[in-house]
């Protein structure tokens, strides 16, 4: 059973047939739920919080069970390889830093 409930309070995960969170006794709310949608398939693993309705946690779901197996999940998403990002952002950084004689921090985000 890859949908759960999500505790609100707690952040636990929990079965769809509990009415109340086993771990702090909060009761599931009947508006704004939270679902927490987690599908492995050949040892990949994703994990999704989806609010609202278990129809769309359930859509959602499928949906990357799917891509999953097809392969295009992670197609999706940009990734950077180490040896560009190092050659193309990281040198000039240093380059630059190091004149003026401040340390140098990189943010990274995935999206």
């Amino acid at each position: 059973m890859p949908v759960y409930h999500l505790c609100l309070k707690c952040k636990n995960t929990f079965g769809l047939k509990h009415k109340k969170c086993p771990r702090c006794g909060t009761p599931v709310p009947k508006q704004g739920r939270m679902y927490y949608v987690r599908v492995m398939v050949n040892g990949r693993r994703v994990s999704k919080v989806v609010p609202g309705s278990l129809v769309l946690a359930r859509q959602i779901e499928s949906k990357i069970k799917s891509e999953l197996v097809a392969g295009n999940y992670y197609k999706k998403r940009q990734t950077l390889l180490w040896v560009n990002f190092g050659k193309s952002i990281i040198c000039p950084m240093r380059n630059r830093q190091r004149r003026a004689g401040t340390p140098m921090f990189i943010v990274m985000r995935n999206t």
